[in-house]
């Protein structure tokens, strides 16, 4: 149910103007790390942790796309009919939820685990066997395999198996000496990635993501903040 790259590594450029039309600057913004939605699934679950030392079990849900969802009332069972419920709580978009049990509640030995909503519709529904060391997490890896994580895990943070793909970007156009550029703005995006790249995506101003074929053009005076990502 999970696609080849769970992961992607969101780059940004800020294109902004000055008081001359078509005269832009170029300042790079920080990466973040985001996932990529799979089959139209927002909320995916990412790590588990089935035999810590001490406190209790947990798992890590991760919200892949662009708008929040409310996770209110929506449980998580596994084979031998232990629930525990989230009673209230919201995942923003890109953003990780750590839902811990009390006591045991997953097997040692290898477990399914299935997640529902509010309404009782089937969300997730994986199987692990037991491939970790004790205090030690699994985490789903980019090739959509269950990997021993490091001690204690990496609740709420990108999982330490997943490696995005590295998006950079290119622009044609000669910058002024003082960081602004006076004609239209073309912009190239380069992927690269061990694994292969499935595809590279941008967006320009919040607006819809499009999937990135050929160099794009920024023509409209003003600041325009470019973002992309490859999986």
């Amino acid at each position: 149910m999970y696609g080849k790259k769970l992961v992607k590594r969101v780059g940004s450029v800020l294109i902004a103007a000055v008081i001359v039309a078509s005269a832009f600057a170029v300042l790079p913004q920080n990466d973040t790390v985001k996932a990529d939605t799979v089959n139209g699934a927002s909320i995916v679950l990412t790590e588990i942790m089935y035999n810590p030392t001490t406190g209790n079990e947990w798992i890590e849900l991760y919200n892949m796309g662009d708008q929040e969802v409310n996770v209110t009332g929506w449980t998580v069972k596994d084979d031998d009919g232990n629930t525990f419920a989230i009673l209230d709580g919201t995942i923003g978009a890109y953003e990780y939820m750590v839902v811990y049990g009390s006591g045991a509640v997953l097997n040692n030995d290898g477990d399914n685990i299935l997640v529902y909503d509010a309404a009782a519709l089937e969300i997730i529904n994986i199987t692990y066997s037991d491939e970790a060391a004790e205090n030690h997490s699994l985490e789903l890896n980019e090739n959509d395999e269950w990997v021993e994580g490091p001690e204690g895990g990496t609740p709420g943070m990108p999982n330490e198996a997943m490696t995005p793909p590295e998006t950079t970007y290119d622009i044609a156009e000669e910058q002024m000496p003082w960081g602004w550029y006076v004609t239209n703005v073309t912009v190239t995006l380069n992927a690269t990635d061990d694994t292969g790249v499935k595809e590279t995506k941008y967006r320009v101003d919040g607006g819809d993501w499009n999937v990135y074929t050929e160099p794009f053009v920024i023509s409209e005076p003003g600041s325009h903040l470019v973002e992309y990502y490859s999986v």
